[in-house]
C-alpha cells in the first residue's frame, strides 16, 4: 500500500509504515501530484478533500486523524467510492479539560465562583457530553441544547435554544455546517448574540464560523463586563489579530491538541485503515508518552474543597500559557501571521491530560478525592 500522510502526525511512521510505504508531506502543501499513485490518504484540519484534489489520483481510502471532518468533501468521496475513516471523540477529553482550566482561569480574574453560575452547553456530542459530566461531578448547573438529539427523542434532558441562550456561560461544541435543518454557520450571530447577558462568558472551542466574529466585536463593545474565549477562528490561518487582542483568552486552535488525544486519534485511524485494506494487523502496543511537566500536584494544604479542585485543574492545564504565545505571535514584528500561526499549531509542545498525573491529598474531604478522581486524577491520599 501506498500512503500519503501529513508530516505532523504524531507517530506517524511508528503506525503506518507497518502498512506500506508512507510519504510525508507538508499538510497544507499536499497536491494532486503527490497522490497519482498513492492508496491512502492521511491528513489533519489543515487540508482540505475535495475533487480538486483528489480527481484523477489512486485514493481510495482518505482518513483523518481528527475528530471534525468539516474540510472533508464526504459528499464527493461517497460519490467516487472513497472510503473515509475519522476518529470522533478522540479529542474530547482534551477540549472539556481546556474549557475547564478556562473557566477557572475567568473565576480567578472575575472572583466569582463556577458553582454559582449556569452554563450552557451548545451541542451535546462527544465533547459537550464530557464537559456535562466534569460540571456535573463540581455540581454546577447547567443547560443542554442540541436540536439533533431533541428531534431523535434524546433522554438528555435538552433545552431550546432561546433558554441556553440565557445562561452565564455559553459554551460551543457543534460542527460546522451550511445546510441542513439545523445549520450551525453564523449560529450566534447579531440576533442571538443581543439576547446574550452582558456579563455571560462564551466560550468556543468549535470551529471559527460558528460566531459571526463582526457581531461577536460588536457584542463585547456594547458589554464590557463580558469575557470571551477563543480558540477556533474564522478564516484560519489569516485570523483577526484585533480580535485576539479583544477576547479574554485566546488560542490557536489546539483546545483538542493534548498528546494523548493525538496519539488516540492516530491510532483510531490505523485501526480503520488496517481494517480496511485487508491486512489482518492488530493495533500495536500504544507508544509511551513524556510525563507531564507536573506530574504529582500536592494538594495537601489546601482545605476548601473549590479551590483545591481549581488548582489541580490548572496545575494540570494553565490555558493562559497557550495565550501568551498566541499574543506573542501576533503582536510580533514578523509580518507572517499566517505562517506564525500554522507553527504554533504544528509545534506545540507535550501537554498530557489528567489521568497522567496524581494528585496528593492529606487527609482532605472524602468529596474532593471523589471530584478529582471523577475529573481523571489519581489520587493519593495519606491520613492526618
Amino acid at each position: 500500500m501506498k500512503i500519503v500522510a501529513d508530516r505532523a502526525i504524531p507517530f506517524v511512521d511508528y503506525f503506518f509504515n507497518t502498512l506500506g510505504s508512507v510519504k510525508l508531506c507538508e499538510g497544507n502543501r499536499i497536491s494532486r501530484a503527490d497522490l497519482i499513485d498513492a492508496d491512502a490518504l492521511i491528513v489533519r484540519t489543515v487540508t482540505r478533500i475535495n475533487r480538486d484534489l483528489l480527481e484523477g489520483t489512486n485514493v481510495r481510502i482518505v482518513a483523518s486523524a481528527t475528530s471534525g471532518h468539516d474540510h472533508v468533501d464526504t459528499e464527493y468521496l461517497q460519490q467516487q467510492g472513497i472510503h473515509f475513516i475519522s476518529a470522533p471523540g478522540c479529542n474530547a477529553r482534551s477540549v472539556a479539560e481546556f474549557v475547564l482550566s478556562s473557566l477557572f482561569v475567568l473565576a480567578q480574574i472575575g472572583q466569582f465562583k463556577l458553582a454559582d453560575k449556569v452554563v450552557g452547553i451548545i451541542g451535546c456530542g462527544h465533547v459537550g457530553i464530557a464537559l456535562y459530566g466534569f460540571l456535573r461531578t463540581l455540581e454546577i448547573n447547567c443547560l443542554l441544547h442540541d436540536p439533533l438529539l431533541q428531534q431523535a427523542g434524546s433522554h438528555l434532558p435538552l433545552v431550546g435554544m432561546e433558554a441556553v441562550l440565557g445562561a452565564d456561560i455559553l459554551s460551543l461544541h457543534v460542527p460546522l455546517t451550511r445546510t441542513g435543518p439545523f445549520p450551525t454557520w453564523h449560529m450566534l450571530n447579531s440576533e442571538r448574540l443581543a439576547r446574550v447577558s452582558k456579563d455571560a462568558i462564551i466560550i468556543n472551542t468549535s470551529r471559527g464560523g460558528v460566531i459571526d466574529e463582526s457581531a461577536l466585536v460588536s457584542y463585547m463593545e456594547s458589554a464590557p463586563d463580558s469575557a470571551v474565549v477563543m480558540d477556533v477562528w474564522e478564516n484560519e490561518p489569516a485570523i483577526n489579530r484585533e480580535l485576539v487582542n479583544k477576547v479574554s483568552i485566546a488560542t490557536p486552535h489546539i483546545a483538542g491538541y493534548s498528546s494523548d488525544a493525538k496519539l488516540q486519534g492516530t491510532a483510531t485511524v490505523f485501526a480503520g485503515l488496517s481494517r480496511l485494506a485487508g491486512t489482518g494487523l492488530n493495533l500495536p502496543p500504544l507508544p509511551e508518552l513524556p510525563l507531564p511537566e507536573t506530574a504529582t500536584i500536592d494538594l495537601s494544604g489546601f482545605d476548601e474543597l473549590a479551590d483545591a479542585v481549581q488548582m489541580a485543574v490548572l496545575a494540570g492545564y494553565d490555558v493562559r500559557t497557550d495565550c501568551a504565545a498566541l499574543r506573542q505571535t501576533m503582536n510580533s514584528a514578523d509580518a507572517d501571521k499566517k505562517k506564525l500561526f500554522s507553527e504554533l499549531r504544528n509545534q506545540y509542545p507535550v501537554r498530557r491530560e489528567f489521568p497522567a498525573m496524581t494528585v496528593r491529598l492529606a487527609g482532605q474531604s472524602i468529596l474532593l478525592e471523589q471530584q478529582l478522581q471523577k475529573l481523571g486524577f489519581k489520587v493519593e491520599s495519606a491520613a492526618v
